[in-house]
């Protein structure tokens, strides 16, 4: 390593820090021949693809040979499930007199595209004006159906509490209400801050008062 100014023990101190040794648990140990002595790892320029692309686009990296592995991030290459229909089951089972089946196909492919996001789905949406959470009703109101429908979960939410699509069905009212109690409190002033807040102090006093009392109040019963 390049050195510059002394230590205080006299050692040149170094500009470029070496290998440092660690200790404990995160001490690592250089591999070690059949002699004994150890060597350093060899890394090699390798060729590379992601699993999640479909160009065959190949980048290259620097790699230790001798580990062959797929590409670390591709884990995160999940897609979103999103159950299909045809003609007959819309008919049969997913009919609706306020959507269209062409309005219902565009929503399917939004969500599966951008990963259920359906703010980008809104966003992109060519239909009808229609709010996000109307999208989203629709769509999990499908795919809930389309899983009775396919026997996925036969006896439905009762025997499959797991499931969240069956178990916990997309309420859009209580998500309608719940944005606007959040915009209610965004756009609160200071002094209504304030206020709730002083409410809040208070009823935490009475409320420690009760519990003092109910204590003394034990302990009277428990000394006679």
């Amino acid at each position: 390593a390049m050195v510059g100014k002394e230590t205080r023990e006299g050692a040149p101190c170094p500009l470029v820090p070496g290998s440092v040794p660690l200790r404990g648990k995160a001490a690592v140990k250089a591999p070690a021949n059949a002699a004994g002595n150890t060597f350093p790892s060899k890394w090699g320029w390798r060729t590379f693809s992601n699993p999640a692309r479909t160009d065959g686009l190949e980048l290259r990296h620097w790699e230790k040979i001798g580990l062959q592995h797929e590409y670390a991030p591709s884990r995160f290459n999940k897609t979103a499930e999103v159950l299909k229909y045809t003609d007959d089951e819309y008919v049969m089972a997913l009919a609706s007199t306020e959507w269209s089946k062409q309005d219902t196909d565009q929503v399917m492919k939004l969500a599966q595209r951008f990963e259920l996001n359906f703010i980008l789905v809104a966003d992109r949406w060519t239909g009808p004006p229609r709010k996000t959470e109307a999208l989203k009703d629709r769509f999990y109101g499908v795919q809930r159906k389309l899983a009775e429908l396919k026997g996925l979960a036969p006896g439905g939410a009762d025997e499959h509490p797991e499931s969240v699509l069956l178990s916990t069905p997309y309420n859009a009212d209580w998500e309608t209400q719940r944005k606007a109690a959040m915009q209610k409190g965004f756009s609160r002033s200071k002094q209504e801050d304030k206020h709730e807040r002083d409410i809040l102090e208070a009823a935490a006093r009475i409320e420690e008062k009760q519990r003092k009392r109910k204590a003394e109040q034990k302990k009277k019963k428990s000394s006679t």
